[in-house]
Protein backbone atom coordinates (compact mmCIF):
# COMPACT_ATOMS: atom_id res chain seq x y z
CA UNK A 1 0.00 0.00 0.00
CA UNK A 2 1.08 3.56 -0.58
CA UNK A 3 2.97 5.32 -3.30
CA UNK A 4 5.98 3.73 -5.08
CA UNK A 5 8.67 5.89 -3.53
CA UNK A 6 11.64 5.66 -1.21
CA UNK A 7 11.10 5.22 2.52
CA UNK A 8 11.40 8.69 4.04
CA UNK A 9 9.62 11.22 6.18
CA UNK A 10 8.32 13.27 3.29
CA UNK A 11 6.47 10.83 1.04
CA UNK A 12 5.00 7.97 3.05
CA UNK A 13 5.97 4.34 2.53
CA UNK A 14 5.48 1.33 0.31
CA UNK A 15 5.69 -2.42 0.85
CA UNK A 16 8.34 -4.40 -1.03
CA UNK A 17 7.94 -7.55 1.05
CA UNK A 18 6.91 -9.83 -1.82
CA UNK A 19 9.74 -8.62 -4.07
CA UNK A 20 12.39 -8.94 -1.38
CA UNK A 21 11.14 -12.39 -0.44
CA UNK A 22 12.43 -13.51 -3.87
CA UNK A 23 15.97 -12.92 -2.62
CA UNK A 24 15.23 -14.76 0.62
CA UNK A 25 13.84 -17.75 -1.25
CA UNK A 26 16.85 -17.81 -3.60
CA UNK A 27 19.21 -17.69 -0.63
CA UNK A 28 17.30 -20.53 1.04
CA UNK A 29 17.48 -22.60 -2.16
CA UNK A 30 21.25 -22.16 -2.17
CA UNK A 31 21.51 -23.30 1.44
CA UNK A 32 19.26 -26.32 0.92
CA UNK A 33 21.15 -27.33 -2.22
CA UNK A 34 24.53 -26.97 -0.53
CA UNK A 35 23.29 -29.22 2.29
CA UNK A 36 21.84 -31.79 -0.14
CA UNK A 37 18.35 -30.98 1.15
CA UNK A 38 16.99 -29.84 -2.21
CA UNK A 39 17.63 -31.36 -5.61
CA UNK A 40 18.62 -28.72 -8.21
CA UNK A 41 17.59 -25.91 -5.86
CA UNK A 42 13.96 -26.99 -5.49
CA UNK A 43 12.63 -25.74 -2.17
CA UNK A 44 10.82 -28.10 0.25
CA UNK A 45 7.04 -27.73 0.04
CA UNK A 46 6.77 -27.07 3.78
CA UNK A 47 9.17 -24.15 3.43
CA UNK A 48 7.24 -22.66 0.50
CA UNK A 49 3.87 -23.02 2.24
CA UNK A 50 5.12 -21.32 5.40
CA UNK A 51 6.68 -18.46 3.44
CA UNK A 52 3.54 -17.94 1.37
CA UNK A 53 1.31 -17.82 4.46
CA UNK A 54 3.63 -15.32 6.14
CA UNK A 55 3.51 -12.99 3.12
CA UNK A 56 -0.29 -13.21 2.90
CA UNK A 57 -0.67 -12.39 6.61
CA UNK A 58 1.66 -9.40 6.17
CA UNK A 59 -0.27 -7.96 3.23
CA UNK A 60 -3.65 -8.53 4.90
CA UNK A 61 -2.25 -6.61 7.86
CA UNK A 62 -1.71 -3.65 5.55
CA UNK A 63 -5.31 -3.82 4.35
CA UNK A 64 -6.35 -3.50 8.01
CA UNK A 65 -4.23 -0.39 8.41
CA UNK A 66 -1.12 -1.80 10.07
CA UNK A 67 2.26 -0.32 9.24
CA UNK A 68 5.57 -2.16 9.15
CA UNK A 69 7.09 -3.04 12.51
CA UNK A 70 10.77 -3.74 11.93
CA UNK A 71 11.57 -4.31 15.61
CA UNK A 72 9.14 -7.22 15.98
CA UNK A 73 11.79 -9.81 15.08
CA UNK A 74 13.69 -8.93 18.29
CA UNK A 75 10.99 -10.52 20.48
CA UNK A 76 12.49 -14.00 20.89
CA UNK A 77 15.97 -15.48 20.90
CA UNK A 78 17.00 -17.89 18.14
CA UNK A 79 17.02 -20.67 20.76
CA UNK A 80 13.40 -19.88 21.69
CA UNK A 81 12.44 -20.01 18.02
CA UNK A 82 13.61 -23.63 17.89
CA UNK A 83 10.57 -24.67 19.98
CA UNK A 84 8.29 -25.86 17.18
CA UNK A 85 5.13 -26.35 19.25
CA UNK A 86 5.42 -22.98 20.96
CA UNK A 87 6.21 -21.33 17.65
CA UNK A 88 3.04 -22.74 16.09
CA UNK A 89 0.95 -21.56 19.04
CA UNK A 90 2.23 -17.99 19.43
CA UNK A 91 4.52 -17.24 16.49
CA UNK A 92 8.27 -16.69 16.39
CA UNK A 93 8.19 -12.91 15.80
CA UNK A 94 6.01 -10.34 17.58
CA UNK A 95 4.35 -9.13 14.38
CA UNK A 96 3.70 -10.34 10.86
CA UNK A 97 4.37 -6.72 9.82
CA UNK A 98 8.14 -7.19 10.05
CA UNK A 99 10.21 -8.40 7.09
CA UNK A 100 11.43 -11.77 8.37
CA UNK A 101 14.21 -13.88 6.83
CA UNK A 102 13.93 -17.68 6.68
CA UNK A 103 14.81 -19.24 10.02
CA UNK A 104 17.19 -21.94 8.77
CA UNK A 105 19.15 -23.44 11.64
CA UNK A 106 22.64 -25.00 11.41
CA UNK A 107 22.69 -28.67 10.50
CA UNK A 108 22.18 -30.96 13.46
CA UNK A 109 20.14 -28.44 15.47
CA UNK A 110 16.35 -28.61 16.06
CA UNK A 111 14.52 -26.82 13.24
CA UNK A 112 11.62 -24.68 14.38
CA UNK A 113 9.32 -22.86 11.99
CA UNK A 114 10.96 -21.40 8.91
CA UNK A 115 8.47 -18.50 9.01
CA UNK A 116 6.00 -17.39 11.65
CA UNK A 117 2.56 -18.91 11.05
CA UNK A 118 0.28 -16.82 13.23
CA UNK A 119 -0.17 -13.21 14.27
CA UNK A 120 1.94 -12.03 17.19
CA UNK A 121 1.30 -9.99 20.35
CA UNK A 122 1.95 -6.67 18.62
CA UNK A 123 -0.64 -7.46 15.91
CA UNK A 124 -3.31 -8.33 18.48
CA UNK A 125 -2.54 -5.14 20.44
CA UNK A 126 -2.60 -2.88 17.37
CA UNK A 127 -5.87 -4.35 16.08
CA UNK A 128 -7.41 -3.93 19.55
CA UNK A 129 -6.48 -0.24 19.50
CA UNK A 130 -7.86 0.27 16.01
CA UNK A 131 -10.99 -1.88 16.08
CA UNK A 132 -12.16 -2.58 19.65
CA UNK A 133 -15.76 -1.66 20.45
CA UNK A 134 -15.62 0.97 23.21
CA UNK A 135 -18.47 2.13 25.41
CA UNK A 136 -18.05 5.37 27.30
CA UNK A 137 -14.88 7.49 27.32
CA UNK A 138 -13.12 6.49 24.11
CA UNK A 139 -10.00 8.61 24.72
CA UNK A 140 -9.47 7.07 28.15
CA UNK A 141 -10.03 3.54 26.85
CA UNK A 142 -7.56 4.03 23.98
CA UNK A 143 -4.99 5.56 26.33
CA UNK A 144 -5.28 2.49 28.55
CA UNK A 145 -4.65 0.19 25.60
CA UNK A 146 -1.70 2.28 24.43
CA UNK A 147 -0.18 2.34 27.93
CA UNK A 148 0.87 -1.31 27.49
CA UNK A 149 3.68 -0.32 25.10
CA UNK A 150 6.49 -1.41 27.47
CA UNK A 151 5.24 -5.01 27.63
CA UNK A 152 7.36 -7.71 25.91
CA UNK A 153 6.48 -8.16 22.25
CA UNK A 154 4.95 -4.68 21.79
CA UNK A 155 8.01 -2.74 20.62
CA UNK A 156 7.33 -0.72 17.45
CA UNK A 157 9.65 0.95 14.96
CA UNK A 158 8.62 1.49 11.35
CA UNK A 159 9.89 2.74 7.97
CA UNK A 160 11.09 6.17 9.02
CA UNK A 161 12.95 4.57 11.96
CA UNK A 162 14.70 1.97 9.80
CA UNK A 163 16.64 3.65 7.01
CA UNK A 164 19.86 1.67 7.00
CA UNK A 165 22.81 3.74 8.12
CA UNK A 166 20.68 6.81 8.89
CA UNK A 167 18.65 5.64 11.87
CA UNK A 168 20.11 4.65 15.20
CA UNK A 169 18.44 1.50 16.53
CA UNK A 170 20.49 -1.59 15.55
CA UNK A 171 17.60 -3.89 16.51
CA UNK A 172 15.27 -2.41 13.87
CA UNK A 173 16.15 -3.97 10.51
CA UNK A 174 14.62 -5.59 7.49
CA UNK A 175 15.31 -9.34 7.38
CA UNK A 176 17.23 -9.76 10.62
CA UNK A 177 16.09 -12.21 13.28
CA UNK A 178 16.25 -12.70 17.03
CA UNK A 179 16.53 -10.75 20.26
CA UNK A 180 20.30 -10.51 19.77
CA UNK A 181 20.99 -9.48 16.18
CA UNK A 182 24.67 -10.34 16.58
CA UNK A 183 23.81 -13.98 17.30
CA UNK A 184 21.91 -14.05 14.00
CA UNK A 185 24.85 -12.38 12.24
CA UNK A 186 27.24 -15.03 13.56
CA UNK A 187 24.88 -17.80 12.44
CA UNK A 188 24.57 -16.41 8.92
CA UNK A 189 28.29 -15.75 8.53
CA UNK A 190 29.15 -19.23 9.80
CA UNK A 191 26.68 -20.76 7.34
CA UNK A 192 27.98 -18.82 4.34
CA UNK A 193 31.62 -19.53 5.25
CA UNK A 194 30.73 -23.21 5.43
CA UNK A 195 28.78 -23.30 2.17
CA UNK A 196 30.72 -21.01 -0.19
CA UNK A 197 33.58 -23.50 -0.78
CA UNK A 198 31.00 -26.13 -1.81
CA UNK A 199 29.29 -24.05 -4.50
CA UNK A 200 30.83 -25.63 -7.61
CA UNK A 201 30.66 -29.16 -6.18
CA UNK A 202 26.98 -28.87 -5.24
CA UNK A 203 25.64 -26.73 -8.08
CA UNK A 204 27.41 -27.98 -11.22
CA UNK A 205 27.36 -31.43 -12.77
CA UNK A 206 29.98 -32.67 -15.23
CA UNK A 207 29.36 -31.19 -18.66
CA UNK A 208 27.34 -28.21 -17.38
CA UNK A 209 28.22 -24.53 -17.42
CA UNK A 210 28.80 -22.58 -14.24
CA UNK A 211 25.66 -20.43 -14.34
CA UNK A 212 24.02 -22.12 -11.35
CA UNK A 213 27.24 -21.87 -9.34
CA UNK A 214 27.41 -18.15 -10.11
CA UNK A 215 23.84 -17.70 -8.91
CA UNK A 216 24.46 -19.67 -5.72
CA UNK A 217 27.68 -17.79 -4.98
CA UNK A 218 25.91 -14.47 -5.49
CA UNK A 219 23.13 -15.38 -3.05
CA UNK A 220 25.44 -16.75 -0.37
CA UNK A 221 27.99 -13.94 -0.57
CA UNK A 222 25.17 -11.37 -0.67
CA UNK A 223 23.76 -12.78 2.56
CA UNK A 224 27.23 -12.77 4.14
CA UNK A 225 27.66 -9.07 3.28
CA UNK A 226 24.12 -8.13 4.36
CA UNK A 227 24.52 -9.85 7.75
CA UNK A 228 27.75 -7.98 8.46
CA UNK A 229 25.84 -4.77 7.74
CA UNK A 230 23.61 -5.54 10.74
CA UNK A 231 26.69 -5.87 12.96
CA UNK A 232 28.04 -2.56 11.67
CA UNK A 233 25.02 -0.73 13.12
CA UNK A 234 26.00 -1.52 16.73
CA UNK A 235 29.04 0.77 17.22
CA UNK A 236 27.42 4.09 18.09
CA UNK A 237 23.91 2.67 17.85
CA UNK A 238 21.15 3.82 20.20
CA UNK A 239 18.12 1.70 21.12
CA UNK A 240 14.87 3.65 20.61
CA UNK A 241 11.63 3.39 22.61
CA UNK A 242 8.23 4.90 21.82
CA UNK A 243 6.99 4.68 25.43
CA UNK A 244 5.35 7.89 26.67
CA UNK A 245 6.13 9.68 29.91
CA UNK A 246 4.22 7.87 32.68
CA UNK A 247 3.89 4.57 30.78
CA UNK A 248 4.05 1.66 33.26
CA UNK A 249 7.64 0.35 33.24
CA UNK A 250 8.37 2.91 30.54
CA UNK A 251 11.88 3.17 29.12
CA UNK A 252 13.85 6.31 28.21
CA UNK A 253 13.10 7.39 24.63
Amino acid sequence: PGVPCAHNHAVGHHCSHCKEMQWQMAYAASVFMSRDAAADGKLPEEFIHQGMKEVVMHEVGHTLGLRHNFKASAWKTLAEMADLDKGKAEGIVASVMDYSPPNIVPQGQPQGLYYTQTIGPYDIWAIEYGYASIDGDEAAALAKIASRSAEPGLDFLTDEDTRGGIDSDPYSNRFDLGKDSLTFVRRQVQATNELLPKVVEKAVKDGEGFQRARQMFSRLFGEHWRALGFAARFPGGISVSRDHKGTPNGRPP
